[in-house]
């Protein structure tokens, strides 16, 4: 079994103020800054490379996609300043830096366009970029590219932002079901995917208002369709911020997700907060191994 040790620092001992992430044994750091906190992360900005890449994200749940961003910044947490005056939409961005012998130019745009490429094809965000970078590197760079972007999509996954392609006919590893209805999900630290191919039962309503207009929404736009049997079947990923949120879009009334989402030996959700799976099930959260330190700087 193979464990990847994320290491988490949180400035000024804040849980949701910024944090500073790295994979051991990696090159790449990333820097998650909620926008409201962009001057306190300026204190770190003389001990941290200037090149990387970052990804402004509208943090939020509701009938949109959440609306995601990628650039490139050779001025490091400098380029956060710029985006507050001209991006209204976002309230995070993740940085990925590293030193310059790293990170060079052609680099950080070969990493910028496998981002926004991340972005369109993971079909789970409304992407903001319009133009793609024009960059040329070399075979050899060609795999040290790929390497810095695996972890970078490993970290911004486990932050809660998954910008892998979507699988064909990917069921997941949590299903609901209840009265025919059948769902297929993936859990991230902090979000909850409901998958192509779930049945939503669109005969009971949500408790929540907004979960019934989200509905309405993508049954207007045909992103739930009515098949021949009368089944009301998703056709494109529906992130949740928590799984009570994604069972309740699935199954109507209120739920406790929790509960409701069971994996193939039929355990809950829940098993993941209580740190306990089956003897040889495994899970992409279970795959990695996170310590979180405090730091004050």
């Amino acid at each position: 079994m193979k464990f990847k040790n994320v290491v988490t620092y949180y400035l000024e001992g804040n849980p949701n103020g910024v944090r500073r992430c790295r994979i051991e044994g990696s090159v790449v750091e990333a820097l998650v800054i909620p926008r409201e906190a962009v001057k306190d992360a300026k204190t770190l900005a003389n001990e941290l490379p200037k090149h990387g890449i970052y990804f402004l994200i509208e943090d939020k749940e509701g009938i949109d996609l959440p609306k995601m961003y990628a650039g490139q910044t050779t001025n490091g947490i400098g380029r956060l300043y710029d985006h507050k005056a001209n991006k209204e939409f976002w309230t995070l961005a993740v940085m990925f830096l590293s030193k310059d012998e790293h990170f060079r130019l052609d680099i950080i745009s070969a990493l910028e366009s496998l981002a926004i490429k991340g972005i369109v094809e993971s079909e789970r965000y409304d992407s903001d970029n319009k133009v793609d970078p024009k960059f040329k590197i070399s075979i050899y760079q060609q795999q040290v590219v790929e390497n810095y972007f695996a972890d970078i999509k490993f970290l911004m996954a486990a932050l809660g932002w998954n910008i892998d392609k979507k699988p064909l006919g990917d069921k997941g590893e949590w299903q609901t079901k209840r009265n025919g209805i059948v769902a297929y999900g993936r859990y991230a630290e902090g979000r909850f995917d409901v998958l192509p191919g779930s049945r939503i039962d669109m005969e009971k309503p949500v408790n929540l208002e907004k979960y019934n207009e989200q509905r309405k929404s993508l049954l207007q736009s045909k992103q739930i369709i009515k098949d021949k049997q009368g089944r009301f079947i998703l056709k494109k990923i529906v992130s949740f911020k928590t799984p009570s949120g994604a069972s309740d879009f699935v199954l109507g009334g209120s739920t406790n997700g929790w509960a409701e989402w069971r994996n193939a030996n039929g355990e809950p959700l829940d098993i993941l907060r209580r740190g306990r799976l089956s003897h040889g099930h495994t899970t992409n959260m279970s795959r990695s191994n996170s310590r979180t330190s405090s730091l004050n700087l």
